[in-house]
Formats: structure tokens, sequence, C-alpha cells
């Protein structure tokens, strides 16, 4: 129901700016009739489908992919665990810009450093490994070999995330299949005027 218009000394007023809007529909076009409804869910059905059985037709590749992914990624952990442990990343700049400079006692302070630092680490790697490989070997003796398939699965999903490809998609686009939509005489009008190709008063006619 519209709100009344006021009156000042009996001429009417125009309405406010809220009155003259139009409301918004409630209901999206495709949902507005049982054909369109039911056009659109035969669609999103065969739209559906068709991604299905074009990822379906391409899981033996995906399966070949997920493989070398993992590879790649615990090829990955290890150039990333051995440059963390020989420290030579976070020293090669420092020794390069001393050598430009022909400070050779510093570089062989420096390279001193890099190897104690190396040691260090590579104590700390071994007692860390050695402390999971006992966990992991009694918790396996405590709950059975359930806990070793999660842990070899949760490595292994870590693997193929560190392999996975950084600047590539993940999977390949699927097919695009066209929208159709339906085109009326007043939605072909509109697109006329609004073009400059029609008159005014002239309505297009779909045959």
């Amino acid at each position: 129901m519209e709100p009344a218009s006021e009156v000042l000394d009996g001429e009417l007023l125009d309405g406010p700016d809220y009155a003259r809007r139009p409301l918004p529909a409630v209901l999206p076009p495709w949902l507005r009739s049982r054909r369109t409804a039911a056009a659109t869910l035969r669609w999103a059905i065969h739209y559906a489908a068709r991604h299905l059985g074009f990822h379906l037709i391409r899981a033996p590749g995906y399966a070949l992919g997920l493989v070398w992914w993992m590879v790649r990624g615990t090829g990955r952990a290890l150039a990333a665990g051995f440059g963390w442990v020989s420290a030579r990343s976070e020293y090669r700049p420092i020794i390069t810009a001393a050598r430009e400079v022909n400070r050779w006692d510093l570089v062989l302070e420096l390279i001193a450093e890099r190897r104690a630092l190396a040691r260090l680490r590579i104590s700390t790697t071994a007692w860390l490994a050695l402390s999971a490989a006992a966990t992991t070997t009694a918790a396996v003796l405590t709950l059975g070999n359930t806990f070793g398939w999660c842990v070899a699965a949760a490595a292994a999903v870590a693997a193929v995330w560190l392999g996975r490809p950084r600047t590539a998609p993940i999977l390949p686009a699927g097919p695009a299949l066209p929208i159709q939509l339906e085109l009326s005489g007043g939605i072909l009008t509109a697109a006329l005027r609004a073009a400059g190709l029609g008159k005014a008063d002239a309505v297009a006619q779909l045959t």
C-alpha cells in the first residue's frame, strides 16, 4: 500500500523519492515461472554432468600428477631442510660482500661461525628426528597400525601440498557450456533503442 501524498493549500504535492522507486524483485528471473525453473535445472544438471565426466576421464592423469607432486614436495622439503641445517643461504650474502672488499679475515670468521651453527643445527635435527621416531614407534605399538597410516597419510598430504604447482592452476579449466538466454521482443526493442538503432514507437517482433 503506497503512502498518500501530502496536500498543501489544496494542491497535491509529490510523494517522497523512496515512494517512486521501483521495488526490487523477490524472486530471480529464472524462478518466476515453472518453465524457466525447469529449464535452468536441466541446464545445471547437464553442466554438472559435463564437468564430472571431464574430470573422471582425466582421473589417471590426476593420480600420476599427485605422485609427481609428492616426489617434488619431498625434494623441496629435503632441500629446504638441508639449506636450514647448513645455513649457507643465511651467510652467503655476508661472505660474498666480505670477499668483494677483500676482507679475508672476516670471511674466515664468517665461515667458522657458519660451520659452528651448522653443527648445532645438525645435532638439534638429529635429536628431533630420533625423538619423533621413538614417539611414532611407541604410538604405533600402543594404538596399532591405524596411527601409522594416519601419520603416513598426513605426510603424503603435506608432500603433495609442498609439491603443488606454484604458478599454474591445480586443475585444468573445465568445459565451458553456453548459457541459454530467452530473448523476447521487449528485450530486443529496449536494446535497439538504447543503441539508437530503433524508432521510439517501433516494436521488434521475433519470428
